[in-house]
């Protein structure tokens, strides 16, 4: 029998928890059969998590909110589930208001199996509100009795019935046994209800705006993937907004190359850059890289740039061996995610098996430019993007052996780094040999959110979330990196593999960059390893170092155009650069700090006037003192056009 009045217990662990916020969604034209909504809020509390409830199992338990001012459709309701056991559902519904109570059934969920403690979605028919109208959100449940929590805010109203079997909703709410002040946490995910899916129609004006170019796609989907039952199979977006719009996914079927720095990746959609702090232009050292032993489908193959990035049993495989030295190997899709006006969601799987920051460990960048390597503040590597975000998973402690998480979280404002403060939820995971940990990250310029699952898991923990991020981008591209820092000192990851699959975010699926690469030099060293990138002389000592850049089409596309490079300067000069013999241009020292002999990355802006169709060559300097450069790419923005579906 439900009480007649509410027993309210304290949190333990779930005061920590934080409720996924869902904001508003921007839309945009996009490519054919996209689907768009015009306006994407919720309905109902989303926190802070309060108490837990009593008595959900067999029994509806509804609280009461307000529409807004405008019309809108109920997609789906979230309610936040405490610890059940397994095999425990829940279903949700919808109920119109009779005179302060629930009235009329206006919809509800299937049964759905509660995925774990936390918020839980079920999807409903598509529903109707009225503006400025009162409804009722509503749950049952089926297994554990206290299953279903309070918001930490005590205004609200909440109404239980008498006992009610689960699955079965009556048409009009059963008999009220009892009501409390509060709400539960409970939310509707709306949409505009005037916005339907937009198409993008084929004129002969947005044809050729909307090129695309026979490229390779086997592996590559734009479509949402839902998650088999077996496990990591497929681009998962487990804490994506609803209905769900993939603007990219790629989940390495088979080996893709094109020749290019990337290897077995497909090289017209992922690019790929490598540094080493082993500079010595003295001892014409330029960017130092060692063969490796790449541990690919159980046997260990000895190879060297570009075959270190291989596809096999549809992942993809990468190792390097960082020659007792500071190194990064930087891997992105060339397709834009987009954040504008709302927040955005990535996921890839990886092999999350670091030893600790100062081994070899796997991250996560998100710059507003597709400069090459970016990452942080390191021995010889200061590759600050202009404006970014980024983690590593390089956590050794508190988490302790076998477990891994969130080490170091940064952003950079016009290349001015910062570390960013995390709130640690559930800060800790386990790897295995073998197996990959999902990981999904929420951006938004205000909020980052950064979930993972145990190795070989799906249940998704959150790690922790940075509040008021105050992010500087909203537009831009996404990198998986590898790492290290001198791995053999203290451990034994000085060669190491790394594997990953299914990396894919939601949000618009905008025009593709055409990124076109200057293969490494790899003019062997003395020591074994080779150099991958050129010295650039400054003007007084030498002809310029020249460049040819193969592959240019599709330029009345391309929006924009840049040449990417890192370069290591021994003075804070400026560079010098002409493409295809014409007029110089110059970009003075951009960063607010003075630091050299230090790997940096950079974008220098082009006129598409000045390229043409096929090869260009590019003419590089140094104002003072010249300077190493590698990983050099001519992008051509948007020239790709949309990915064909």
């Amino acid at each position: 029998m439900r009480l007649p009045a509410r027993r309210w217990f304290a949190l333990a662990c779930f005061l920590a928890a934080v409720p996924l916020l869902f904001e508003g969604l921007a839309s945009s034209s996009q490519s054919e059969a996209t689907s768009v909504y015009a306006v994407r809020t919720t309905l109902g509390p989303t926190g802070p998590v309060g108490s837990a409830d009593t008595n959900n199992d067999n029994n509806i338990t509804a609280s009461r909110v307000t529409s807004g001012s405008t019309r809108v459709k109920v997609v789906s309701l979230s309610a936040f589930i405490g610890p059940t056991r397994p095999g425990d559902h829940f279903a949700v519904a919808i109920y119109a208001d009779a005179g302060g109570v629930p009235g009329r059934l206006l919809a509800h969920s299937a049964s759905t199996a509660v995925v774990g403690a936390g918020w839980n979605r079920a999807a409903i028919s598509p529903t109707t509100l009225a503006p400025n109208s009162i409804y009722w959100l509503a749950y049952n449940s089926t297994g554990s009795a206290d299953n279903l929590y309070y918001a930490r805010s005590a205004s609200g109203n909440n109404v239980w019935s008498g006992p009610t079997a689960f699955g079965s909703w009556p048409n009009s709410f059963p008999h009220v046994a009892g009501s409390g002040g509060g709400s539960f946490l409970i939310y509707a995910t709306l949409i505009n209800s005037h916005a339907s899916p937009i198409k993008a129609r084929a004129t002969a004006t947005n044809k050729a705006k909307i090129h695309k170019p026979a490229v390779p796609t086997r592996g590559i989907s734009t479509t949402p993937t839902r998650t088999p039952a077996d496990g990591l199979q497929g681009c998962r977006f487990q804490r994506a907004d609803m209905p769900l719009t993939v603007a990219f996914c790629d989940t390495f079927n088979t080996p893709a190359g094109t020749g290019n720095r990337s290897g077995d990746l497909n090289g017209m959609v992922w690019g790929t850059s490598r540094v080493n702090e082993d500079v010595n232009p003295g001892q014409g050292i330029f960017d130092a890289w060692w063969p490796t032993n790449r541990v690919t489908c159980g046997s260990s193959v000895q190879t060297r740039p570009e075959h270190d990035v291989a596809i096999c049993n549809g992942q993809m495989v990468e190792a390097t061996t960082d020659g007792d030295n500071f190194s990064v190997l930087a891997m992105y899709p060339t397709q834009p995610f987009d954040i504008a006006g709302r927040t955005g969601t990535v996921v890839f799987d990886v092999s999350a098996d670091s030893a600790g920051p100062h081994a070899a460990w796997p991250s996560f960048v998100y710059t507003d430019q597709p400069i090459p390597a970016p990452y942080s503040n390191h021995p010889g590597i200061a590759t600050f993007a202009r404006n970014s975000f980024g983690f590593s998973l390089a956590a050794s402690a508190p988490c302790g052996p076998g477990t891994t998480g969130l080490d170091e979280v940064f952003g950079t404002t016009d290349y001015r780094p910062r570390d960013l403060n995390v709130v640690p939820v559930d800060p800790c995971l386990t790897y295995r040999a073998g197996a990959l940990n999902h990981f999904e990250v929420r951006i938004s310029q205000d909020r980052v959110e950064i979930w993972g699952a145990d190795a070989g898991q799906t249940r998704l923990k959150e790690l922790g979330y940075i509040a008021n991020a105050g992010l500087t981008l909203t537009r831009g591209l996404i990198w998986l990196e590898d790492v290290h820092y001198f791995a053999d000192k203290f451990d034994s990851q000085g060669t190491h593999t790394f594997v990953w699959d299914n990396v894919g975010f939601d949000g618009p699926t905008l025009p593709r960059d055409l990124h076109l690469d200057v293969n490494d030099a790899l003019t062997p060293n003395g020591n074994g390893s080779f150099n991958l990138g050129w010295y650039a002389p400054d003007p007084s000592n030498g002809t310029p170092l020249t460049l040819h850049v193969p592959g240019a089409t599709h330029l009345a596309q391309a929006s924009g155009a840049l040449a990417t490079l890192n370069f290591w300067p021994t003075d804070t000069s400026s560079l010098l650069y002409r493409v295809n013999g014409h007029a110089w241009h110059t970009l003075a020292w951009p960063y607010p700090d003075a630091h050299t002999y230090v790997w940096r990355t950079i974008a220098l802006p082009l006129l598409v006037s000045e390229l043409r169709a096929g090869t260009n060559t590019l003419d590089l300097e140094a104002t003072k003192g010249g300077t190493t450069v590698a990983n050099v790419d001519l992008i051509l923005i948007g020239a790709q056009g949309v990915p064909v579906r």
